[in-house]
């Protein structure tokens, strides 16, 4: 039986929805929004390093599957390394509790006629997942450009129909809590049906896939209506949210030395739980960058007096484990500030109006619709 999280405190924004949970998983105390180590972005020298300052509570690891045979290959496989690989476990990680969390990019119904003949999927997944269970996520749809091609994968009722089942699987004999997925390329109609359809089977602890988007004005407005749903409903304070797989930056140009940051305002948007970052799945631009220009644009460090990414040509953060490392460290520590502050003055509002970012990208409409929770949609006239 699913173990469920007892939440001992909930302290909430009025403005934002930033909140406090206060729980614990398993051995793993929460006592603020927590950053996760990306594990696929993580060496044993880098982790040795970092972790002499900065501890981190959690690792996790995010992969898409594009297609079913990847299951069936991983079924008939006897050979543990490449097992181990696939679900990328690190041995000088053990002791850290890991999170697993994936995204299917084919409909699973297409392929099985029920979800239990995936059962061995989820076996193997069950013994890799150390702090809790995810259900995996979907691709609600597939969009290509040349030529251009909208295909829907799956829709919302065999969507609630693969999660039922799956969640069934990885609930025998299960003491870990399992965390149900939330797609934000969902739309609202469906996003509406799927949370009331979790709220009845009690379902209340989630992960919001990104999917690669950036937490923006479209992806805050699906989060808004999101967590509206469930607090009318009256089970907000029972919810631990969960959001991964997001865009680093609201928009990264080459040309500019800052770029906004996205992922430093999921606890700002309701996240209890910040994972990895993952960059969106795009066809080459005509005008493609060249490799050595996009490694240099690439390379930046989250500056957190200001919540811009800044571009750096510091050698010691030119590798992607290092700077990635190096950002994560930043951003857990930022999110001990926030939480911090919002404990000493009960809101974080002085905070966030000196981010620089926050007050100058787009005349402060990113700051606004952060905080919206208590009042309408920001005005139409904004968006122009």
């Amino acid at each position: 039986m699913s173990s469920n999280i007892r939440i001992r405190e909930s302290l909430e924004d009025k403005k934002s929805w930033f909140n406090i949970k206060r729980f614990r998983i398993g051995n793993t105390p929460f006592e603020g929004p927590e950053k996760s180590l990306d594990a696929k972005y993580v060496n044993k020298n880098i982790f040795d390093s970092i972790t002499k300052k900065h501890t981190f509570k959690f690792c996790e690891t995010t992969k898409t599957i594009r297609t079913f045979q990847i299951i069936k290959d991983l079924y008939k496989e006897d050979q543990d390394y490449k097992i181990n690989d696939f679900f990328c476990k690190r041995n000088w990680l053990a002791d850290i509790p890991t999170i697993l969390n994936f995204t299917f990019e084919f409909n699973p119904f297409r392929y099985v006629r029920k979800i239990e003949n995936m059962s061995g999927f989820f076996d193997q997944y069950y013994e890799f997942a150390k702090l809790f269970l995810s259900v995996p996520n979907i691709r609600t749809k597939m969009v290509s450009s040349k030529p251009y091609k909208n295909e829907i994968i799956i829709d919302a009722q065999n969507y609630i129909k693969f999660v039922d089942s799956a969640y069934s699987i990885l609930n025998t004999k299960n003491n870990k809590p399992i965390f149900v997925p939330v797609s934000l390329r969902m739309p609202l109609s469906d996003l509406d049906l799927l949370i009331e359809h979790y709220l009845q089977k009690e379902y209340y602890y989630y992960w919001f896939d990104f999917e690669g988007k950036a937490v923006n004005e479209t992806s805050l407005s699906r989060l808004r209506h999101v967590f509206r749903h469930i607090r009318e409903a009256g089970y907000f304070k029972s919810t631990v949210s969960h959001f991964t797989n997001v865009k680093r930056e609201i928009i990264s140009n080459p040309e500019s030395n800052e770029s906004p940051a996205s992922d430093i305002l999921c606890s700002i948007a309701g996240a209890n739980i910040i994972g990895t970052n993952r960059e969106p799945r795009r066809a080459p631009p005509e005008a493609a960058i060249l490799p050595a220009a996009a490694l240099e644009h690439k390379a930046r460090r989250f500056d957190e007096k200001s919540y811009f990414y800044l571009k750096t040509k510091d050698a010691n953060y030119s590798d992607k484990m290092k700077y990635t490392c190096h950002n994560a460290v930043k951003l857990d520590e930022e999110l001990g500030n926030q939480s911090d502050f919002f404990l000493t003055n009960g809101n974080l509002d002085k905070l966030l109006e000196s981010k620089k970012m926050l007050t100058s990208y787009r005349d402060g409409l990113i700051l606004r619709e952060l905080n919206s929770k208590s009042s309408d949609s920001v005005p139409l006239s904004d968006w122009f």
